[in-house]
């Protein structure tokens, strides 16, 4: 992080020092200050590298938790649309989140425009209004990106129905 440094075992030959780094869950996802200390090893002298950046990626994945293909919903009332997100190592928050409604050729995005709400805790949630939609399934796929994280998705198929309330004219 740039003040604090752990310490890894390298390999060491004739001719050079080196590691196969594979990062942790010591390491968090980002451009992290590195550098190469040499010290008390016989033939070398005692140095310290001059500190370079070594960036971290990481894999995201989304879980879309609601609607779970048992709701049913009359318009024009919402429907919460809610999912956690999470990496190898912890749950994570201030992901960009959003939510794809699809039924037929309607797409629509939630929220309309920015991202889903920031629980803090991992868990993302966007409330649709139903109240321009047709009756029928919808698929709601969860969306999510973050700097240094490989982007992941997540889909639940017919995850709800749309009820219209027939009208007298």
């Amino acid at each position: 992080n740039g003040s604090a440094y752990i310490a890894e075992s390298e390999t060491v030959n004739a001719t050079h020092f080196s590691l196969a780094f594979n990062p942790g869950c010591n390491y968090n996802p980002g451009t992290q200050p590195w550098n190469m200390t040499v010290n008390g090893t016989k033939p070398y002298k005692n140095a310290t590298s001059f500190a370079f950046n070594v960036t971290i990626n990481a894999f995201l994945n989304a879980t879309l938790q609601q609607p779970n293909n048992t709701a049913n919903v009359t318009r024009p009332n919402g429907i919460l649309l809610r999912g956690y997100v999470e990496d190898d190592c912890r749950n994570v928050t201030s992901a960009n989140v959003t939510f794809r409604v699809q039924s037929g050729a309607s797409s629509f995005s939630c929220p309309a425009s920015g991202f889903a709400s920031d629980e803090g805790t991992g868990f993302y949630n966007c409330t649709f209004s139903t109240a321009g939609a047709e009756e029928g399934l919808f698929n709601v796929t969860m969306i999510a990106n973050y700097t240094n994280y490989f982007n992941s998705s997540s889909k639940n198929i017919d995850a709800f129905r749309l009820k219209v309330n027939p009208t007298l004219k």
